[in-house]
């Protein structure tokens, strides 16, 4: 799992995702339902695998809006003794595995803000 930014969204059928932690240029994900609810610049905390020379979205996606302050990448800083710099880190795969539940949970935080007290 890995924190993505969307790009170029053509609803019902595939965006692009340029992965915030690993680097590198966006890739094009083939994607039927969650590219009608996202939108351009969005934050997308989800597993994106290559599935017969197509990249899809592995289960569930779990988005972080601009407007919601908390992001995996914040939390990921924190983590990794990081706190001062404004860069995202740059993670290897094993690294991020470690860290994957900071997206389930960064999210829950966010999304039930103000929902639980």
């Amino acid at each position: 799992m890995s924190l993505y930014e969307v790009s170029e969204i053509v609803p019902g059928v595939s965006c692009k995702a340029r992965d915030l932690l690993r680097g590198g240029e966006p890739v094009t994900v083939s994607e039927a339902t969650a590219t009608t609810m996202l939108a351009p610049w969005e934050k997308l905390g989800a597993r994106i695998v290559t599935v017969m020379n197509k990249r899809i979205m592995a289960s569930g996606a779990l988005v972080f809006s601009d407007d919601r302050t908390k992001v995996p990448g914040r939390s990921l800083c924190d983590v990794l003794g990081k706190r001062k710099t404004k860069a995202l880190p740059v993670l290897t795969d094993d690294e991020l595995g470690g860290v994957a539940c900071l997206f389930t949970l960064t999210w829950l935080d966010s999304t039930l803000d103000g929902v639980v007290t």
